[in-house]
């Protein structure tokens, strides 16, 4: 080693590894790389459990509303059948399993307009 803390081996003085930080009482303290990165490993951890989270809470609102879709579709099925309306086509079943398949398979945009465009079939019926 030099008298400036350098060799020709590991040519960054020791101290480089270590960076300055200021605790709650303002003085100076030094954290080594390894906590920093321990630090972030942790965070990183917490983003994907916080994000992982975020996603199950979407994907069970997608559940829940095609659940939703599918008892509603139903009804209107039964509708359809109890004033004897006759209509037929995609839609029109009491099977839960293949609505909600369908409701799956879509945006809600496009699951919501199906609902619609069957009410104002039953509404035009009587």
């Amino acid at each position: 080693m030099t008298a400036t803390g350098l060799n020709c081996h590991n040519p960054a003085p020791r101290s480089i590894n270590r960076v300055p930080l200021v605790n709650q009482s303002g003085s100076k303290m030094r954290v080594t790389r390894k906590a920093q990165m321990k630090r972030t490993g942790l965070l990183a951890v917490a983003m994907a459990a916080i994000m992982g989270s975020a996603l199950a809470g979407t994907a069970a609102k997608a559940e829940e509303d095609c659940n939703w879709y599918a008892l509603q579709s139903a009804k209107q099925q039964q509708t359809n059948e109890q004033k004897s309306c006759g209509l037929t086509g995609d839609g029109w079943t009491t099977d839960k399993k293949a609505l909600t398949d369908y409701c799956e398979s879509v945006s809600p945009e496009e699951w919501g307009a199906a609902l619609k465009a069957r009410q104002k079939l039953l509404e035009a019926c009587g």
